[in-house]
Parts: C-alpha cells; structure tokens; sequence
C-alpha cells in the first residue's frame, strides 16, 4: 500500500518554522539529524490519516530510546543520497515533507519486493553505517559514494514520489525505499521531513 497525500497540514509553515528552532541529534544509523520534539495534535493527524486509509487502528511505535518515533529529520548534502532499506517491523511509514520549493530529484522512492542477498547487504551496511558517523570523511565519501551507486542499482522501484512542500507519503513499513539526494547546509535549506513509523 503506497498513498499520497498533498497539502496534508492546515498548518504547515508553522510546524516548518518550530522545527527550525529545535535542537537536534545526529544519528549513528540514519542520515542526518533528528528531533522528536513533534506536537502532540501533528501525531495524532498522522494517526488518524494513516488509520482510515488502513482502515486499522494503529499507534507510533517506541523509538529505542522511548520516544513516540515520530519525528522531525533533516538531512543535508554531505550525506550525498539514501540507500534502499526496509522499516521492518514498523507496519507503515509516514514521511511529511516539509521543505519550500525543494530541488528535483530529492523525494522518495519505493519498491514492491523484498531483497534477499544478505551477504552484499551485510558489506554495504557497514561501509554506510561508518560513512554516517563521519560523513566529513574523504575516505568515507568516496567509499559510500562508490557502493551506494552500486547497491542502489541492484533495485528497480515501482514508484517515484516528488518531493513537495506539505505532502505525506504512507505506505508498508516492509517495503524496501530510499531517499533520493540530500541537499543544502542546514536545517533552514536542506531536505527537511516529519518522520513517523506506526504500529
């Protein structure tokens, strides 16, 4: 299941601008920086969409941390592009974006199998997981660089979503996705969403 839904918030200038203001944490295993300081009435829209598209009842599911794993991330150009992985075991995945006039070629893209060669999986992760703790890295850069193009090529996406100033995307938490390229040097110009991972 893969739905779109544009001009999602009432609000969105508004919620862009406090996430602006917030202090934020690079990950050691995702791009970028997060925050999970989101309004309590933005999480319970995401949940309320997401449940009658589904017609389920879900919840946000526990960041390892403790956290309601929904939250604001942004990601800028030096961590260069995603790579294709799953949210397993979140049931869908949320992504709001929140940048103005984003450049072309920095939304989402989603595919309908799964991948199973763990072996090349295994070796990519690696080589990610140290080129995101030190994204400022020559070395680093150029490994990521070399064997993201080459573990995104094994990959043939159903579809492509348009990155696109207050649209959400949901879909299967199981589905193999990336991000697109990453832009920008800070919160205020880079590629800005609301991330949240049902149960």
């Amino acid at each position: 299941m893969i739905h779109v839904i544009d001009n999602f918030l009432k609000d969105p200038h508004q919620v862009r601008s406090k996430g602006l203001k917030l202090q934020y944490k690079k990950g050691d295993y995702y791009p970028g920086y997060r925050s999970f300081e989101v309004d309590e009435y933005v999480k319970k829209n995401i949940i309320s969409n997401a449940s009658k598209i589904t017609n389920e009842t879900l919840r946000i599911q526990k960041s390892a941390e403790g956290f309601d794993n929904c939250c604001y991330q942004y990601v800028t150009k030096k961590f260069q592009t995603g790579n294709f992985h799953t949210d397993f075991p979140t049931k869908y995945t949320c992504i709001l974006f929140l940048t103005p006039e984003p450049p072309k070629n920095s939304g989402l893209e989603i595919c309908d199998y799964d991948f199973k060669d763990t072996k090349w999986t295994k070796k990519f992760r690696d080589i990610k997981f140290n080129f995101i703790k030190n994204p400022d890295s020559l070395s680093n850069k150029i490994k990521y660089k070399i064997s993201a193009h080459k573990y995104n090529q094994r990959f043939d996406p159903m579809i492509k979503v348009n990155n696109k100033f207050n649209r959400m995307v949901i879909f299967d938490g199981g589905l193999f996705h990336k991000q697109q390229n990453y832009f920008g040097s800070s919160a205020k110009d880079s590629r800005m969403t609301i991330a949240t991972f049902l149960i």
